[in-house]
């Protein structure tokens, strides 16, 4: 459920580790896709300083450079310390290269220290979180303000009340996310992550019949799920298996999230 794409790969390496989250590279894709629509051209980067900002600068390089005929450009890439204690000195480098758009690539807490430097500088460009920001966990105390209007890709399960819902995945969604708020009073981004690895445990175990370890992996490799977060295809050369059309953009308002698409 952590993230980092290099957590079930070189898949030679990583045998028994199965990811249940988004692929950073299919994160990255979906949000240079908005910039362009939304007529982005210059885009810095603000990552922490550790390895799970090592993956967000390289996906986001990569995806940035697939857009190349679409006129955007990264501008600039800043890393920052996870307790943010150097954003004083980073980000007025990073908004040096004047950019339109700021993609945040930082856990919690170091996504909210980033919001509330940008914020603090009267940056006015638009900001892109990406999952592991946190979803609801973020929108609390002075960061829920200051988050407002800020953009964040998540799988779609985020938005609990959709206008239309007529696939069956649709609403098993939207049912495990209104028993979540209900129980709980507010909706956790990691526990549709918590929801599908249990559930594809227990269909590996009742698959191969047994509970033993490489057994329950080939099971695993061979599996194909519509889950709470999105829909999976694992396979001997691919454990990290969700599915790109689970993510959708949203948006903070009211100092909740919205879906934008």
């Amino acid at each position: 459920m952590a993230s980092g794409d290099d957590i079930d790969r070189p898949v030679p390496q990583r045998q028994y580790c199965f990811n249940v989250t988004p692929n950073g590279n299919d994160v990255a894709a979906t949000v240079v896709s908005h910039m362009v629509r939304m007529n982005v051209k210059r885009l810095g980067v603000l990552t922490a300083a550790g390895v799970y900002g090592d993956i967000v600068t390289q996906v986001m390089t990569g995806a940035v450079k697939v857009h190349d005929s679409d006129g955007i450009a990264l501008t600039k890439v800043e890393r920052f310390a996870d307790d943010g204690s150097d954003l004083a000195v980073k980000l007025p480098q990073l908004l040096s290269a004047r950019p339109e758009a700021i993609m945040i690539g930082s856990l919690l807490p170091g996504a909210a220290y980033a919001i509330g430097a940008l914020r603090a500088a009267g940056y006015t460009g638009r900001v892109f979180l990406d999952p592991s920001s946190g979803a609801d966990q973020l929108l609390t105390g002075a960061t829920r303000q200051n988050a407002e209007g800020m953009y964040m890709v998540h799988p779609a399960v985020l938005d609990g009340n959709p206008v239309a819902v007529t696939t069956p995945a649709g609403l098993t969604q939207r049912e495990f996310y209104n028993r979540y708020t209900q129980a709980h009073g507010a909706f956790s981004g990691v526990a549709p992550y918590a929801a599908d690895a249990l559930r594809l445990a227990v269909r590996a175990v009742s698959q191969a019949g047994t509970t033993d370890h490489a057994k329950v992996r080939e099971a695993l490799e061979q599996t194909q799920y519509d889950g709470i977060a999105g829909g999976y295809e694992f396979s001997v050369q691919n454990h990290g298996g969700m599915e790109p059309d689970a993510l959708a953009l949203f948006i903070v308002q009211g100092g909740g999230w919205a879906r934008v698409s």
